[in-house]
């Protein structure tokens, strides 16, 4: 959804922000991913679009995405294994 507005003949466009990753920390060579879609837009592909483009360009950076989720997030983990993530270990938290 773009909304256009011109104030003193500037042009400029609204967007609304649905969702949003980024690496949030580094350890030398991993990045932690952070994610989040806004509730309305989920089950849509914007997390998987997001995911696929985030890992791509780390992969590109030679950096390793590191995805970290709790075991009761069953959506987070069907995201992850359907880019490609393998569960390496589980924490007792």
């Amino acid at each position: 959804m773009l909304d256009v507005m011109r104030v003193n003949g500037v042009e400029y466009t609204m967007i609304k922000i649905v969702g949003i990753i980024f690496g949030s920390g580094r350890y030398e060579k991993y990045i932690p991913i952070d994610i989040e879609v806004l509730e309305e837009h989920r089950k849509r592909g914007v997390a998987k679009a997001l995911t696929s483009a985030f890992v791509k360009h780390c992969i590109e950076c030679d950096l390793i995405p590191h995805w970290d989720c709790v075991e009761s997030n069953t959506g987070s983990i069907r995201l992850a294994e359907s880019i490609g993530f393998e569960k390496i270990k589980e924490r007792p938290f």
